[in-house]
């Protein structure tokens, strides 16, 4: 099944790589969006769609750090990250709805 994630991300130049920042990479926003898709990629599947939900603070998490490490080379240092939207399949939706009416009518 296919969900989709929004993810934002805060993060600013380290003052003291500014020579870094602004010359070893051409477009930041760019790898970091590279990164948050690898990193968000690599620990999804490994979740059920319930967990996804409830876990997403760990996604962030994983994102954060990974980001973290990869972007200090460049000259960046990531603030935030934030899973601000979980959005699955129409389909897995409907059936979302039909499971919570099924156990209310219970």
């Amino acid at each position: 099944m296919f969900v989709k994630l929004k993810i934002s991300v805060q993060f600013q130049v380290i003052r003291t790589n500014i020579y870094d920042a602004f010359y070893k990479l051409e477009s930041p926003s760019d790898q970091i969006t590279s990164y948050v898709f690898d990193v968000v990629r690599a620990e999804v599947p490994k979740m059920i769609l319930d967990d996804v939900f409830e876990r997403k603070d760990d996604i962030a998490i994983a994102v954060n750090r990974e980001l973290n490490e990869s972007m200090q080379d460049y000259g960046y240092d990531i603030i935030k990250t934030l899973v601000t939207d979980i959005d699955p399949d129409e389909q897995v939706k409907h059936a979302m709805n039909r499971i919570n009416s099924a156990e209310r009518e219970k």
